[in-house]
């Protein structure tokens, strides 16, 4: 069997690889995928690292090189992981905090978070309508 080619695609478009590739389709699909285990360990690592509280982005990546993690995998994991960064500070003492997303599921500190004075029900049980303009509900408007 020849060699294939492979391509990417690039802006919407095809740009094929220089170099051919002389494996087959089926040995492509059926490798390990060493990504997603390299992945799935750099986001284990993140979870763990932020777990008590927002870090500064330069932080992880210092820790992150110090613990095995190329920077790019480790961008990969904060993007599964919906990590938010938040820019702290102003001027030149500003910096990028990486923070686990306020929304996970079985998060401690989602436990109790909704507030009880708030919902998206008029007295009447029926949802509230809200006005388009102002996007307060239609019987506050005057308020």
């Amino acid at each position: 069997m020849g060699d294939g080619l492979a391509f990417r695609l690039f802006e919407g478009a095809i740009a094929w690889d220089t170099e051919p590739v002389s494996v087959t389709a089926d040995d492509a699909l059926s490798a390990e995928p060493t990504d997603r285990s390299e992945r799935g360990d750099a986001a284990d690592w993140l979870e763990q690292l932020l777990g008590d509280g927002p870090i500064e982005s330069k932080k992880v990546r210092r820790l992150a090189s110090e613990n095995g993690h190329t920077w790019t995998t480790v961008r990969r994991a904060k993007h599964d992981l919906g990590i938010e960064a938040r820019k702290q500070g102003f001027g030149d003492g500003a910096a990028w905090y990486w923070h686990l997303p306020s929304n996970r599921r079985g998060s401690a500190d989602s436990e109790g978070a909704r507030d009880e004075t708030v919902s998206a029900f008029d007295d009447d049980e029926r949802l509230r309508v809200l006005d388009a303009e102002n996007g307060v509900p239609e019987r506050n408007r005057d308020r």
